[in-house]
Formats: structure tokens, sequence, C-alpha cells
């Protein structure tokens, strides 16, 4: 059996670089992570983070309990107890247990039972194998939030990737399987539509097409959909893409920063742009993917689609969602999001 949950792998950080501009008002890394071991992955598969609470945060509901860190407890799937703190750290989710509501002093006995076990986070791999297969690169936001006193707080687990672990230090994750998959035949055509973070699994598959370009492989088009706040300071991957676009790995890359200018621009307003080409793409057998945000942003695209196949395949609404939906069962439209 591979790395799970419960086996998983010790790896490193190996280096986290800044990829928003400081002047952003989001904070995005890329993340190195290594390992003694190779990574059992491939391109549109996540890794699983199992991250740990803020040491401040744990120090602060100690205090709320009115315990010392060092009484013995049980954590639900070990032999033996441990301490009360390190249960706090690395075990239980405690980020919506609020310490500002009060003294907890007397509670011990009763709230603990009650608090649930601190949960894998899943991000997608923004790298091939191809590249190291002891290595995988993550791209990371740090959430934030206020506390009742306005205080920022950060994220449980984009806060200990992009906050507290420094390179160098270890971390615990395992590679998890997904169905976000490039086509089987490489000379297939892919169109990818992802904005903010959501572009992470797209370097990945891009990486890939590289490397199998670089190998003699004949690999398909590929047209990329990016898009955030400002050009200026949320061109991630900025570099990389216009290399690709001069070394014809990427065919096409439409942008779409929605506050650099009064009237607000997205991908799926970029997308029924270009529909008329989109729709030959697709006709002609590419795959077309979306990573992002699984509320608006997707939901977007997907009508976006809708209207490309009514208005260029001369389809009613009702038989343009047959054709997505079909386009969805064929594996040719997937979606990973959230």
């Amino acid at each position: 059996m591979g790395p799970g949950k419960d086996t998983p792998i010790v790896a490193e950080l190996a280096e986290r670089k800044r990829l928003s501009g400081k002047e952003s008002d989001r904070e995005i890394c890329q993340l190195t992570i290594t390992a003694p071991v190779p990574f059992d992955y491939e391109p549109g598969d996540w890794l699983g983070i199992l991250p740990k609470n803020s040491p401040e945060f744990v120090e602060k509901f100690l205090k709320q309990l009115g315990a010392s860190g060092e009484e013995p407890v049980a954590v639900r799937g070990m032999d033996g107890k441990i301490p009360l703190r390190a249960a706090l750290a690395d075990h239980w989710e405690i980020g919506r247990v609020n310490p500002e509501c009060g003294n907890l002093a007397g509670v011990i006995e009763t709230l603990l039972p009650t608090l649930k076990s601190l949960q894998p986070r899943m991000y997608s791999i923004a790298s091939s194998p191809l590249t190291d297969p002891n290595s995988v690169q993550l791209v990371v936001a740090t959430e934030t939030y206020q506390n009742t006193d306005g205080e920022k707080i950060f994220g449980v687990a984009s806060g200990y990737l992009n906050r507290r672990l420094r390179v160098g230090d270890s971390l615990r994750c395992y590679p998890v399987k997904s169905r976000f998959r490039l086509p089987e035949k490489g000379e297939v055509d892919i169109i990818m539509v992802g904005p903010g973070t959501g572009i992470a699994p797209f370097v990945g598959f891009l990486g890939q097409r590289w490397r199998e370009r670089s190998g003699g492989k004949k690999v398909g088009r590929s047209w990329l959909f990016f898009g955030d706040r400002h050009q200026r300071t949320d061109f991630i991957f900025r570099e990389t893409l216009e290399d690709y676009l001069r070394e014809g790995l990427l065919s096409r890359l439409d942008l779409a920063f929605s506050r650099d200018q009064e009237q607000k621009i997205y991908v799926q307003d970029r997308i029924l742009e270009n529909g008329a080409e989109l729709y030959r793409w697709i006709e002609t057998g590419a795959h077309f993917y979306v990573c992002g945000n699984a509320d608006r942003m997707a939901k977007d695209v997907e009508m976006a689609l809708v209207a490309i196949f009514a208005l260029h395949g001369g389809l009613t609404r009702e038989t343009a969602l047959a054709r997505v939906e079909e386009l969805r069962r064929s594996r040719h439209y997937q979606k990973d999001v959230y």
C-alpha cells in the first residue's frame, strides 16, 4: 500500500518563492517539496498536506482552557497518550472553536471529545514527474480572516505552508490520484481555463508536454485562459508562460485581469470573445479543462461553453446543454473545482 493520510511521506520544503507582486493584496507562493522517495503521481493529481495549527492559536486555546499543555490525552487512532499541546497542534481541528468566546476552564473533559480530527488539505500539483520524480511543486494562496478583535488570522494549511514552514523544515504529505488527466494521446489539443491558483495543474500539464516534446514525442496544441485581478501584480508564471509561447508549446494565451479597467473582464468573457475559434478546436477533438472556484467561475465558464455551442453550432439551449454533458461523459470536458 502506498503513502496516505495514515502513512504519509516525510518530505522537506526545499524552496518557497512568492509569485504575486509585493503590492498585491494576495500572497501567492510557489512551493517546491522534495522527498527521499519518488512521488507516485501524474499531472493533474493532488498533494495531500497534513498541516499543523498555529502555535500562537494553540497557546491562546490552552490559556482559555486553563491548561498547561502537558496534560496527557488520548488521540483517536494512536496508542497511549500524548501531551495536550501536541494534540492541539497536530491532530485536532481547533480553528472552528473560537477561543475568543470566553473562559473555557473547567470544560476540558467535555470539550476535547467533541473536537474533530485535523484533516489534510488537497492542493493541485503544479509540476511533472518527468522533471524530477522526487520533487513536486504547489501553488498556494494565503487565506486570511479576521477574529473578533480585528486581528488577521491565516488559514490553517495556507498559513502553515506559506508563513510558518521554513526552507529545510520537514512536513507530512502524500500524493492523491485524481481523474483530471491529459488526453491519452499526446497529439490531442487541449484548452485550459485556470484563473488565479487554478493555473496550478496546467503548469504541470505544460511541463509534461514540454518534456515529452523535448524527448521527440509529438504533442498537440495548447490554449490557456488565465486571469486574476491586476496584471502588474497578479500575473503569476508570466515568464514561464511567455517562454512557452515563444517556443510554440503554448499556442494561445488569453488573459483577463478583472480590475485593470472600469468594466470587469473575466476568463468567461475571453472565452465568449473567442467562441468561434474555441468551437472549432473542440469540434476537431480538443479537450476542455477548468480548474478553480466552483461557485462562480466554473459555472460561468460552463454557461459560456453552452452559449458557444448554441451560437456557433446552431443548437438550441437544450441541445447545447446536452452537447456539454456529452463532452463531460466522454472525458473531453474535465473540471477540478473547489
